[in-house]
């Protein structure tokens, strides 16, 4: 791992101290701190989190259950990798939850709601013609994408939907990081 990791999120105090280390350790993964391919060092992770290899333990346990880290038996953890198969099939569950949760959102959206996405849009447009910096282009739209389809799924009413969106929108980060960082 060439980066320190990011610090525990203190926001999240309400929450046991293995989830707030599986929040960090997942932001690694999306952000290739920990690239595809990478062993995760368990005592490494607890020294530079500052907490006992317990909670980095059960991290590592749920992050191997969510597909996002490999581990064979008697094998350390491994960042897992993506392929072109994965990636699609990813793109395929998002495009039928989602199409069912705007289905869902068009019958309940409010003007309001329609309109802050409208001007959201028009400034992400905006933001993007005026930038000669692609990066700079790329994370506008990352955060415009996100709100969007937060909104949606937000809109639908329906917490498991929403969840499930999330959860595979956060996977197409995942294919994103992976096939920009390989290693």
């Amino acid at each position: 791992m060439s980066q320190e990791l990011p610090a525990l999120p203190q926001d999240q105090d309400d929450q046991p101290l293995s989830q707030r280390v599986y929040q960090a350790m997942l932001s690694a993964i999306i952000s290739g701190q920990l690239k595809p391919g990478e062993v995760v060092n368990e005592i490494r992770l607890a020294q530079e989190l500052g907490v006992s290899r317990t909670p980095v333990h059960t991290a590592i346990r749920e992050l191997v259950k969510d597909g996002l880290v490999t581990q064979e038996a008697n094998r350390r953890p491994v960042v897992a990798r993506f392929s072109r198969e994965d990636i699609r099939e990813v793109f395929d569950m998002r495009k039928l939850l989602e199409s069912e949760a705007a289905r869902i959102a068009a019958a309940q959206l409010d003007r309001v709601t329609l309109k802050a996405l409208s001007d959201a849009a028009d400034a992400m447009d905006a933001g993007a013609a005026a930038s000669a910096d692609d990066n700079e282009a790329l994370v506008r739209w990352a955060d415009f994408d996100d709100n969007f389809h937060l909104a949606i799924a937000d809109a639908c009413g329906s917490k498991r939907l929403r969840e499930d969106i999330l959860w595979e929108h956060l996977h197409e980060w995942q294919a994103y990081y992976m096939q920009r960082f390989p290693l």
